[in-house]
């Protein structure tokens, strides 16, 4: 069995009528209260059939602390993989907490390299980039992750979707197996599938108003309508997914949810 353990539960200031007020790393009286809620993305550990062992975002600096207690019962010898959903630092700033593990990102991201150097259009980081440990700004240290040319260890049942729209290359996992999900302050139960979306699906607010973060490293131009739009059908997408398989969703800045 695969077991799925939700490490934290991304937080954010979330307000689907008006995409634009989107605030990364603060939470305010309308984000839904919950154990273990972080203040950048939603961390994941995923143990597969095999026993590989794969982070899924590694989350914000701000949830380092925590991040290191949640996963104090491991070493960090027994994480394979660390897995970048997209290159925003929110989702990869304790990448170094891992430092044996193989640093995956997408195989379709156009920007990791600039987000490491702060340098072109997302210079708009650079609140990021100075917290981002040295280690983790080394460019060479990560490799891209070709669903068509997976490690020999990589479990079988994880299945990895190109998401892009939120940022180019985004990807999503899916896992189809019978897996033990432990969610903090529940229960662990059992789910047939599950779908980790990261930022292709923010939360359940914004999967149900359709809508997506506003994509602040654009210029307000052409390329960014299209942009938007594009991650607006991939939540269209995702969603019917979702829906069609039973899938339990664990979305990139919220609670785990059905639908």
């Amino acid at each position: 069995m695969t077991t799925l353990d939700i490490l934290i539960v991304g937080g954010c200031k979330a307000n689907p009528v008006d995409s634009r007020e989107i605030v990364f790393n603060k939470m305010t009286s309308r984000t839904p209260q919950y154990a273990n809620m972080g203040h950048g993305s939603t961390v994941s550990l995923i143990t597969g059939n095999n026993g590989t062992k794969i982070i899924y975002d590694s989350g914000d600096i701000s949830d380092r602390d925590e991040l290191i207690q949640q996963t104090k019962h491991i070493t960090s010898d027994e994480i394979d993989y660390v897995v970048m959903s997209h290159a925003h630092p929110d989702h990869f700033a304790n990448n170094d907490l891992f430092p044996n593990a193989i640093w995956f990102y997408p195989i379709n991201d156009d920007c990791l390299q600039s987000v490491l150097s702060n340098s072109g259009k997302f210079r708009g980081f650079a609140q990021y980039y100075t917290q981002l440990s040295k280690k983790t700004r080394e460019f060479s240290k990560y490799t891209k992750l070709n669903p068509d040319q997976l490690p020999s260890n990589w479990p079988e049942e994880i299945q990895i979707m190109d998401a892009s729209g939120h940022q180019n290359g985004l990807q999503v996992l899916h896992i189809v197996d019978s897996i033990a999900v432990n969610q903090p302050l529940q229960k662990t139960h059992t789910s047939d599938t599950v779908l980790l979306t990261s930022d292709a699906i923010i939360n359940e607010a914004y999967a149900k108003a359709k809508q997506t973060y506003q994509i602040t490293y654009y210029d307000g131009s052409e390329q960014e309508a299209t942009q938007r739009q594009m991650a607006i059908r991939r939540i269209g997408g995702l969603l019917f997914l979702a829906k069609s398989t039973n899938s339990l969703i664990v979305p990139g800045h919220g609670a785990p949810f059905t639908i």
